[in-house]
């Protein structure tokens, strides 16, 4: 395992997605131009969307990613979102989260 102080290999930030909603693509393409996210490419999947990183270091990474409610749900569960790397997947972490709505 490593310090914690060494930057990673390929990092994957994997945003499973809360029932009924989809990812906004145009706000996801707008993280490749922050400079400070480093985001290298991604994948929208049917139930979630995968984040590709060059490294996450120690420092922390934030960026925000913009859904639409695509359908209602009675009491949507939360998701979770883990982050890996991409060559030494058992090297990962797990938190849920839920939505906070915004409009």
């Amino acid at each position: 395992g490593s310090s914690g102080e060494q930057p990673s290999n390929m990092a994957v930030v994997e945003l499973k997605l809360v029932s009924g909603y989809i990812p906004d693509e145009d706000h996801i393409f707008g993280l490749y131009r922050e400079k400070y996210v480093k985001l290298k490419r991604h994948e929208v999947e049917k139930n979630q969307v995968n984040f590709y990183f060059e490294e996450i270091t120690s420092e922390n990474k934030c960026f925000d990613v913009r859904l639409h409610r695509e359908f209602a749900i009675e009491d949507a569960k939360p998701a979770t979102v883990k982050v890996y790397d991409y060559y030494e997947q058992e090297n990962s972490n797990s938190v849920p989260y839920s939505l906070v709505a915004s409009c």
